[in-house]
C-alpha cells in the first residue's frame, strides 16, 4: 500500500472550499482508475521480490 500511496499526488486542503473540491475531483473516473493501476503495480511490484517463503 506505502508503494501505490507513495506515487499517488498528494491533496490537502485548508478551507470548507477546498475539502469539497478535493472530494469533488477525486470523484472522477480518471483519479480512480490511476489509483487502481497504481495499487495492482506495487502488489505486482511487492508479489515479484517476497521477503519469505510460500507455504
Amino acid at each position: 500500500m506505502a508503494l501505490a500511496l507513495n506515487r499517488l499526488p498528494a491533496h490537502y486542503y485548508v478551507s470548507i472550499r477546498g475539502e469539497i473540491m478535493t472530494l469533488w475531483e477525486s470523484q472522477s473516473t480518471t483519479d480512480k482508475a490511476r489509483i487502481m493501476a497504481d495499487v495492482v503495480r506495487a502488489a505486482q511490484q511487492v508479489s515479484a521480490s517476497p521477503s519469505h517463503q510460500l507455504e
